[in-house]
């Protein structure tokens, strides 16, 4: 059992700079402060008959993670209709967590963690007609682990996994390239970027023994693939059949010289539908019939345990979906949107300790001031 509490301020500053005719800075700060206080409670359900507890560990948690970042992104006009973009980003994040053991005495220990990183960004775009846009670009990743990668164990899920924290994890950091090409007209519109990203002490679980798992770094994770939006309008009826698609593999290489594709990520994933908006009475109306598919994953981390593999594979799966949402008031300033999701209560699973939702609905109200 767990029982969470997250209370996530945040504070962002920006300024826009035009520097001469063809020169547009960006400049900006942000804060995050997440505090997290949590409960961790594992019971074993054979400890009773003999006459033990069933409690085998009671854990209290209370911390917080700061996050700093300043930046700065510069747009510069080139002859030909290009534009060139660049920029620097530094992040500063500090983590910090008491951990009390309620067991007999209780313990209490801490941990605390710090690290900062600068990183670059440029890319070029061409406008080569009215029509078509082809760009290219390159940006420098950084995440570092979360409080719960780094601190809180879990116990949770349908397949009765143990998830353990570790403390011990480095940031995340990649390179990441991208081309693409994106034609827009009246009518039809279509994007399609192919993408490479190659990243260092990637975060993941890996799978520890049949039901243990635990985060760590992977000295090196591969990812590339195609990704493709595209959309038609039929004519000013209001309807527009859309497709979105991404293919995609990601290898994961660690320090004993192990390398595989099974890496618990889909290969396909794909979004399609039809959507429908326009106006009534000087409300704006919109609706979405689409479904949402995945291919199978597997997964394969080489440990070997005294059961055998510790490789699984979970099947794709398909769900169907409808949206519908109103705009109205004076300036139309107000929203009601209403979801119901995976309509034919479709039962799977996009990770191993967890079944997805079956049938729900989500509502939402907003308003712009």
């Amino acid at each position: 059992m767990a029982y969470n509490t997250t209370n996530q301020y945040g504070f962002s500053l920006q300024t826009d700079w035009q520097l001469g005719e063809r020169n547009y800075l960006i400049a900006g700060y942000e804060l995050s402060y997440d505090d997290l206080s949590a409960q961790s409670i594992t019971t074993n359900s054979l400890l009773p008959i003999m006459g033990v507890d069933a409690v085998v560990g009671n854990y209290l948690y209370d911390g917080y993670q700061m996050t700093n970042a300043v930046y700065a992104s510069m747009e510069s006009l080139l002859p030909a209709d290009v534009t060139l973009t660049y920029g620097a980003r530094y992040t500063w994040v500090h983590a910090d967590m008491d951990m009390t053991r309620i067991k007999g005495d209780n313990q209490i220990t801490d941990g605390s963690t710090s690290d900062g990183k600068l990183i670059f960004n440029a890319g070029l775009l061409w406008r080569a007609t009215d029509n078509l846009t082809l760009r290219a670009s390159y940006a420098q990743g950084y995440r570092a682990p979360i409080l719960q990668e780094l601190y809180v164990d879990t116990a949770m899920g349908q397949n009765s996994g143990y998830t353990y924290a570790n403390p011990d994890l480095k940031p995340e950091t990649s390179d990441n390239f991208e081309i693409g090409a994106r034609w827009a007209s009246a009518y039809v519109s279509a994007d399609v970027a192919a993408f490479y990203s190659e990243a260092d002490d990637y975060i993941t679980t890996l799978r520890v023994s049949d039901s243990e798992y635990r985060y760590s770094n992977v000295a090196e994770a591969k990812t590339f693939g195609i990704e493709l939006t595209s959309s038609v309008r039929i004519a000013e009826t209001g309807f527009e059949p859309y497709l979105t698609a991404t293919w995609m593999r990601r290898q994961f290489q660690n320090g004993d010289g192990f390398s595989t594709y099974d890496t618990a990520t889909p290969e396909f994933m794909l979004r399609y539908g039809v959507r429908w908006s326009g106006m009534y009475a000087g409300v704006g109306l919109r609706t979405d019939v689409f479904a949402r598919s995945q291919s199978e994953i597997e997964y394969d981390d080489g440990v070997q345990s005294a059961a055998g593999s510790n490789s699984y594979r979970l099947g794709g799966y398909t769900t169907l979906n409808l949206t519908a949402g109103v705009d109205f008031g004076p300036k139309r300033q107000y929203s009601f949107d209403l979801g119901l999701y995976n309509i034919f209560d479709k039962g799977y699973q996009e990770q191993i300790s967890i079944y997805e939702p079956g049938r729900y609905f989500v509502a939402k109200l907003g308003a712009r001031f």
